[in-house]
């Protein structure tokens, strides 16, 4: 019976205890929406948003929770301070402020946390803003943290969970979306900083050979004054980043990039100062070249590791590279250095501890000519110590080597070696500098010496002289070099024409100020030029200096052929308006032996002369056009031509355009005249005449860039006989039409009649 009492005795307490704790749980709630009702509560946090944190906003509904948590439904934060622009920062469809109840019903406001649940946060970066400005509209463009009188920045925690964040970059033409899910927040505030955790996972965008990504963020932020001795403390990862979604920001449209980009690193920070550890890996990373002919991949599954330890103090002024190293299975880059920048010194002092490129293993991922490979190794070392403040080289010596080097050109299952370099060698010490290299392709072969002085480097002053020696030199080497370089020039200066007025000073250049900072004496020697394989030129012998401003062409002097050779080159460059000029002649090369060489099939002989000169003066690329003068002329006497190439095929083409026969397998001609002079960009061409006995032709025209050729000729040829009919002169009206280099002549009476193709004559 005592037990009964007992157990009912306690029963009826527990029961009285439970009953008054919800009847002051009731009294409570009644009592705070006495004190904050709906309505209120709206304005009060409409009001808190947008004069605390610069944002607009707009919910469906707020509501209280018994320990007085504000419950918040579908909250939409507008980007700015208003929703005219339709953006939104966040989008949550429940968010909780955190209330401290005691300060609530003392009649104060006092939040102690935010968490938002499922929420789509879109960060918007405008085409015309930086990164440091994006950032500070969006989350600083408020008040400080601790100027917030409603909040506990002692005890305040900001919480997202399960959201999804929209990264857009506007572009000029274009735009980036990244987007990241399942992305999960949690910072913590308190007197003395601030805590964090942040993660969220990647999907890949244009990348099929990565996995999903991830990424995740923790560390703590120490405020000013807080834990002395204790350094912010940062550990960020990021687990393949696709690098496609960078594409619309390279700066070639006809490359796109592929593959995943990791990176781990540990940030320590104490007011000014920073140390930080880093390691990058791309894995799977492919560029690809997107051309008329379809696409090809310059890097092919390519994955190189980055590590590196820096440290930087003084906001920047400092910065010490402990340690760089980068590399792959073919090559390995290890460096440190120091940058530092103050009130009493500007300088850098690297070391370049190791490099070392294997090509051949470099050449199964690197491909930037289609079919073309790479055979060797390349090595380095060396430490650059400059003051940039006093411009002044405190050390210089750099030490670069190519051993076995090889250019490799693969066509179907044939390869053919486009270039070898034995050895080459760079030294570099104390300002004194030495240069070597031996080239060989295919019969010809160069070796180019250099040495000299450098007595400044920030601009480049320097004495140097520079030698290259070949025993056989193809013709065709140098010639097509200065023919590609003339062709670019001339397009470059094309396109300068269009860039419109603009006042530049060629001293203040950097080409200007190189060729008036430096001096450089240049031997050019070739024992034998071949032309088509077969020797024609031999003791070819050039001296070019440069010194002061001015370069000359010293001697020159060359035999073959049986032809008289002269040539002249000067320029004086130390001036904002430099000029020059080069003049050439040739005179009596005998044609029957230029032909043998050539390889031309049939029988050719004659003499042949030419003559040019080239003045320019100017201070931009577009002078060489409207300031330069061009002159060309062109003889060739008293010669005959025999069943060569190009006479069979002008009969074939004649014949094909509805002639007759033509009866010029052979033609004996006094003489053959083209002249040729630049006006502006145009070039006219004058003094057409070839004079034979069973072919003549006569004409005069013009190039335009924009029209091409347009060369009318009239010419005559013997049509083939009988024995009854005698062989008579037929005469055709042709033109000559297409590119500058790319000739096509024509019947002009016939427009939907084939060319033939002047220089295609093999």
């Amino acid at each position: 019976m005592i037990r009964k009492a007992i157990k009912k005795s306690i029963l009826f307490k527990s029961g009285i205890a439970v009953a008054g704790v919800v009847f002051v749980l009731a009294m409570l709630r009644l009592f705070l929406f006495w004190s904050a009702p709906e309505r209120m509560l709206k304005e009060s946090l409409t009001a808190f948003f947008k004069e605390n944190l610069g944002k607009a906003v707009k919910f469906e509904d707020v509501g209280m929770s018994l320990m007085g948590d504000l419950q918040i439904s579908s909250l939409n934060m507008s980007i700015s301070s208003d929703f005219n622009d339709n953006i939104s920062l966040v989008q949550s469809p429940s968010v909780t402020i955190g209330v401290d109840l005691w300060s609530l019903l003392k009649g104060r406001v006092c939040i102690n946390g935010i968490r938002f649940a499922d929420p789509r946060i879109t960060l918007l970066k405008r085409y015309d803003r930086t990164y440091g400005d994006t950032l500070r509209d969006l989350f600083m463009s408020g008040k400080p943290l601790d100027e917030i009188g409603n909040i506990d920045a002692a005890d305040f925690t900001i919480i997202i969970s399960n959201g999804r964040v929209t990264a857009i970059e506007n572009l000029v033409d274009g735009r980036i979306v990244v987007e990241s899910t399942k992305v999960n927040l949690e910072a913590r505030f308190d007197d003395e900083g601030i805590a964090y955790r942040l993660s969220g996972t990647l999907a890949p965008f244009g990348s099929r050979e990565i996995r999903r990504g991830g990424f995740s963020a923790s560390g703590t932020i120490y405020r000013n004054g807080a834990r002395p001795g204790y350094s912010s403390m940062h550990r960020l990862s990021i687990e393949n980043f696709d690098v496609s979604y960078l594409n619309p920001k390279l700066p070639f449209p006809s490359l796109a990039v592929f593959g995943g980009l990791s990176i781990n690193a540990i940030i320590h920070s104490t007011g000014p100062h920073a140390s930080i550890e880093c390691s990058t890996a791309l894995n799977n990373l492919n560029i690809v070249e997107r051309g008329r002919e379809g696409a090809r991949n310059v890097i092919a599954n390519e994955n190189m590791n980055i590590s590196m330890a820096l440290d930087v103090l003084d906001a920047g002024g400092r910065i010490v590279v402990r340690g760089f190293e980068a590399g792959d299975d073919s090559a390995r880059l290890i460096a440190k250095g120091i940058y530092s920048c103050n009130g009493g010194e500007e300088y850098f002092d690297l070391r370049l501890e190791r490099f070392g490129i294997d090509l051949a293993r470099m050449s199964e991922w690197l491909t930037p000519w289609e079919g073309v490979s790479f055979d060797g190794r390349l090595e380095g070392a060396g430490r650059v110590f400059y003051d940039m403040r006093h411009n002044r080289a405190v050390e210089v010596s750099l030490f670069a080597g190519a051993d076995g080097l090889a250019v490799t050109k693969k066509s179907g299952n044939s390869r053919r070696v486009l270039l070898s370099v034995p050895g080459a060698r760079v030294r570099i010490r104390d300002g004194a500098f030495s240069i070597s290299a031996e080239f060989r392709k295919e019969r010809s072969d160069l070796d180019f010496r250099g040495g000299g002085f450098v007595s400044a480097w920030f601009p480049l002053v320097s004495e140097s002289s520079l030698s290259f020696e070949s025993k056989v030199m193809e013709a065709i080497i140098p010639a097509g070099a200065l023919f590609q370089s003339v062709r670019r020039l001339y397009g470059e200066a094309l396109e300068d024409r269009t860039s419109g007025y603009e006042q530049r000073f060629f001293m203040k250049t950097p080409l200007g100020s190189f060729v008036n900072n430096n001096m450089i004496d240049c031997e050019i020697r070739a024992a034998n030029v071949l032309f088509g394989g077969r020797k024609a030129l031999s003791d070819f012998k050039a001296a070019i200096r440069l010194a002061d401003g001015y370069l000359r062409l010293e001697r020159f002097s060359i035999s073959g052929l049986g032809g008289d050779y002269g040539l002249d080159m000067r320029a004086y460059l130390k001036s904002d308006y430099p000029g020059g000029s080069v003049t050439g002649r040739v005179s009596g090369i005998d044609l029957e032996e230029l032909a043998r060489n050539l390889g031309v099939g049939g029988s050719v002989s004659g003499r042949l002369g030419a003559d040019f000169s080239f003045e320019f003066s100017g201070n931009r690329k577009a002078h060489l056009i409207d300031n330069g003068k061009m002159e060309f002329n062109l003889t060739a006497e008293s010669g005959h031509l025999r069943e060569t190439a190009f006479q069979n095929r002008l009969a074939e083409f004649l014949n094909g355009c509805g002639y007759d026969k033509s009866a010029f397998g052979s033609i004996d001609f006094t003489r053959a005249t083209l002249s040729a002079n630049q006006v502006g960009e145009n070039l006219y061409l004058s003094n057409m005449n070839f004079s034979g006995d069973s072919l003549s032709a006569a004409g005069y025209g013009t190039y335009r860039p924009d029209e091409g050729l347009r060369v009318p000729l009239s010419a005559s040829y013997a049509v083939e006989g009988s024995d009854e009919t005698p062989g008579k002169m037929t005469s055709v009206p042709l033109v000559i039409t297409g590119r500058l280099f790319d000739p096509v002549l024509k019947v002009s009476t016939k427009k939907d009649s084939a060319g033939l193709s002047l220089f295609h004559i093999d």
